[in-house]
């Protein structure tokens, strides 16, 4: 590469720069360095042997990682030096140039001393390592000092500007003994005459010291009383690993004291000085005769300042005033502090502002100032990143960057439109860089339109100002609707009255309206009908019938009157004749009740019969009263446990006070075993004071006998009620532990009820749901009207297997829903067998379902 036309490039490249063109890097000669490269990717770069990707890598470089170059060439690639002084080539899109204001000549080295000391400031080795122009790594290398290790950093950073100049201008590593290597010391003794001036000994002693430098004070201990050391106090001897010492005797000058002379306060001056011996402050300490300990005073120098020297001098005074030191001088470091450039450029690498700041010693956080940036300009990446300043001044980094990107932002158009191309609304939105979501706003068009795809669309905006996708369009559907008749019919068929409505798409209830049929006719059907309309128009089902009776003759129906109070307990209860005729007010009185009960409930009831179905409403009218505040009152109430016919297993008694309900709970441990409960495990049995009345009367828990296996009974025919009471939880077996359909939310809220029998305290009912479907489930028995005569259900207990796969649902009537699938072999509890207008017949079941027991309806020929 020295070819004499490179030369002549590179002379002509100095005179462009000292003409001040320093922008832009010059084209490599390979004989100057004409600035740096940092490496500005994120990731690591690929470092090669020529000036594009087709030759090899060579060297990776890290991000930040700065290097010395020639300058670029052909293509724009840059000529680097790498550590090991060979010559490498990176792009120029990856890195950031810094140009030096006077080119350095390649070969040009300069050096900077390096010392090898102990943490006691001993010097144990020099060495001057050879440095280049730009930024170096100096490390330490353990082979210089055997036996020693490194307590200090290992690594260096050490910059040189183009005229030699290092910074720092030297480096210390610091070391300590290994453990183990150190030579066993020898101690030495030696001897301490104490002499008048006359060279008289007065006094003598010997000392043993350990090996290395040792300050050696007189005692004045060891001196007749009357003398006292007058002249030098103190001395250094210097032992060697070997026990040697040097000097081997030292002699300390005394002097007889004069009759009556005591010893006084004597001031010794104290200087603060810096490492370079420049005085930063004087001051003195007051000492007396013999030794005084003189302190370091940190508050006296400058903030920042550190001691290097002891903090603590001892000064001995003679009786005279005469101080050994005769000053004290306390050294301190300067303050170290780091310059660092911190600098703030655009994506191309144009700077946007540049400065500088200070930093002490330790790791610090240089957090981006977006202020200092253009407006529009946006941080890319990290905002914060940190470096370390050691204690002798060099940095882990001397530069900090910061880049930023301009704000890109665009006018965006969003459109809706129906599926024949019209426009329905369009508006602008303005979008900055980055990704957005549209989604689109069913409010922006007409009533009935229905948006025909993604409700949401994903929109970038790029940093030149792409856009993908460049435009949204929502497309909607033009409002559709499906007509759906009504019609009113009598029980015989005939048409009562006729309407069409107009649905759109969407669900909606049809109820019915008994003003669109005669006065007096009753409603037989649903009230409540749930139609469906598609999309496409379609309404399902598109005709709604409601079937009604018509009045009957006049019917008389006695009425259940009962008298109750809070609990629930009876106080008093008749009868009342009540016809179709027309309303029946029933009115309560008190005289029924014992003296002190006070009515709660409404004192007047209306009772409806329709005719001919005899149907009452309500089925019952129950008063209830509150009951005087009385003493306590405790009954025992009689606890039965029973199988399913009814025979006595154990028979006990509870105490239960009128001052709070009682719960109780069945044990298992009253019964054989092997026998399973199959009503509610715990009852709440109140009791009301005065008058001492329990409810219920007795608690019954019953128990299947597992050995008494019975036949699948057939089940018997329903009965019918209306009930118009409060919602009523609905389980799928007799008991509020076995499984609850609609996601554990089945309930009865009203309307024409099916009743098959009861089990215990629960009733086997089933009625009609909102949606067309039906329910078969057990609700509380005590719902039932009170002149409602039902049988109790003796349910077989077979233990059948399933053949086949079987579904079994809680819908046997109008139109089965699956609640669960069946594998073939489970076993499962065979309880009934109804048809229910199945032509093989529905076998009543119980299984389980997520833990919890289930009864329902399946296939009669899935199981045997």
């Amino acid at each position: 590469m020295n070819k004499p036309s490179n030369r002549i490039i590179a002379l002509l490249l100095s005179l462009v720069l000292l003409l001040g063109v320093t922008g832009a890097p010059a084209f490599a000669d390979g004989d100057y360095l004409v600035g740096e490269v940092t490496i500005t990717a994120i990731t690591n770069v690929n470092l090669r042997s020529g000036g594009s990707t087709d030759y090899p890598v060579v060297y990776r470089g890290q991000p930040g990682e700065l290097f010395q170059t020639t300058g670029q060439v052909a293509g724009g690639w840059y000529e680097v030096l790498l550590p090991d002084g060979t010559y490498a080539y990176v792009s120029d899109r990856l890195v950031y140039f810094y140009p030096y204001q006077t080119p350095v000549p390649i070969g040009t080295q300069f050096t900077v001393p390096v010392y090898y000391r102990t943490q006691q400031g001993q010097n144990l080795k020099t060495l001057n390592v050879p440095v280049r122009t730009g930024q170096n790594i100096i490390t330490a290398d353990d082979s210089q000092v055997p036996g020693y290790r490194l307590t200090s950093t290992r690594s260096i950073y050490v910059y040189v500007d183009a005229q030699g100049r290092p910074v720092p201008n030297g480096v210390i590593f610091t070391y300590e003994p290994l453990y183990g290597q150190t030579p066993v010391p020898i101690s030495a003794t030696i001897t301490i005459y104490y002499k008048d001036i006359y060279n008289q000994v007065i006094a003598s002693e010997y000392r043993s010291l350990a090996p290395g430098a040792q300050l050696v004070r007189a005692d004045a201990t060891k001196l007749p009383q009357g003398y006292y050391v007058s002249g030098a106090s103190d001395a250094v001897v210097i032992v060697s690993n070997y026990g040697t010492a040097s000097p081997t005797e030292l002699t300390f000058t005394v002097t007889r004291t004069s009759q009556g002379t005591q010893p006084g306060t004597f001031s010794v001056p104290v200087s603060y000085r810096d490492a370079y011996g420049q005085v930063l402050v004087n001051t003195s300490a007051v000492v007396q005769a013999g030794y005084t300990t003189v302190s370091a005073n940190d508050s006296l120098v400058p903030a920042g300042y550190s001691l290097a020297s002891e903090r603590n001098i001892v000064v001995y005074a003679s009786n005279q005033g005469v101080t050994f030191p005769s000053t004290v001088v306390f050294t301190y470091n300067q303050p170290v502090r780091a310059t660092i450039q911190i600098i703030y450029q655009d994506q191309s690498g144009g700077i946007l502002h540049t400065e500088t700041a200070q930093y002490a010693p330790g790791t610090h956080t240089v957090t981006a100032n977006n202020a200092k940036v253009p407006s529009g300009y946006h941080l890319q990446g990290s905002g914060s990143q940190q470096l370390t300043v050691y204690s002798n001044g060099t940095v882990s980094q001397n530069q900090v960057r910061f880049t930023y990107a301009k704000q890109v932002s665009v006018d965006f158009p969003i459109e809706y439109r129906d599926n024949n191309g019209r426009t329905l609304y369009s508006e602008t939105r303005t979008l900055k860089e980055g990704t957005h979501t549209i989604t689109a706003d069913d409010s922006k068009v007409s009533r009935g339109y229905l948006l025909q795809d993604a409700r949401s669309v994903q929109v970038t905006v790029y940093a030149n100002g792409y856009v993908q996708p460049n435009r949204v369009i929502f497309l909607y559907a033009q409002p559709v609707t499906a007509s759906v008749t009504i019609r009113y019919k009598d029980n015989a068929g005939g048409v009562l009255f006729t309407e069409t409505r107009n649905y759109q798409p969407g669900t909606y209830t049809v109820s019915a309206v008994d003003s669109r049929a005669p006065k007096g006719y009753v409603l037989q059907s649903a009230r409540d009908v749930r139609v469906s309309v598609s999309q496409t128009g379609s309404a399902n089902p598109s005709l709604v019938e409601f079937i009604y009776a018509p009045p009957g003759p006049p019917i008389t129906v006695n009425v259940p009157v009962i008298y109750r109070d809070e609990q629930g307990t009876i106080l008093f209860q008749s009868t009342v004749s009540a016809s179709s005729t027309e309303p029946k007010e029933v009115t309560a009185y008190s005289a029924n009740v014992p003296k002190g009960y006070t009515l709660v409930s409404d004192q007047r009831v209306t009772v409806r019969v329709e005719s001919p179905s005899g149907i009452v409403t309500p089925s019952q009218v129950v008063f209830t009263y509150r009951a005087p505040q009385g003493p306590p009152i405790t009954v025992n109430v009689p606890v039965y446990y029973k199988d399913q016919a009814g025979n006595i297993l154990h028979q006990a008694t509870v105490a239960v006070s009128s001052a709070q309900p009682t719960e109780v709970r069945a044990y298992n441990t009253y019964v054989p075993s092997g026998y399973q409960l199959i009503s509610d495990s715990r009852v709440m049995v109140s009791v009301a004071s005065p008058s001492g009345i329990a409810t219920p009367a007795e608690v019954v828990f019953t128990y299947r006998d597992p050995s008494a296996s019975s036949d699948p009974i057939n089940l018997p025919r329903h009965k019918e009620f209306s009930y118009k009471g409060k919602s009523l939880p609905v389980y799928s077996g007799p008991g509020s532990s076995y499984y609850r359909a609609a996601n554990n939310r089945a309930t009865l809220g009203g309307g024409r009820i099916r009743v098959w029998g009861t089990v215990g305290n629960w009733a086997m009912i089933g009625y009609g749901l909102s949606n067309n479907l039906y329910r078969v489930g057990y609700i509380s028995k005590s719902a039932l009207p009170a002149d409602l005569d039902v049988p109790e259900l003796y349910f077989g207990s077979k233990v059948g297997k399933i053949v086949s796969k079987a579904s079994l649902t809680d819908d046997p009537i109008v139109n089965p829903i699956w609640l669960m699938e069946i594998p073939k072999g489970t076993e499962v509890t065979i309880l009934a067998y109804a048809k229910l207008g199945h032509p093989e017949g529905w076998a009543y079941i119980e299984t389980t379902l997520n833990g919890k027991p289930i009864r329902g309806f399946i296939n009669s020929i899935r199981v045997r």
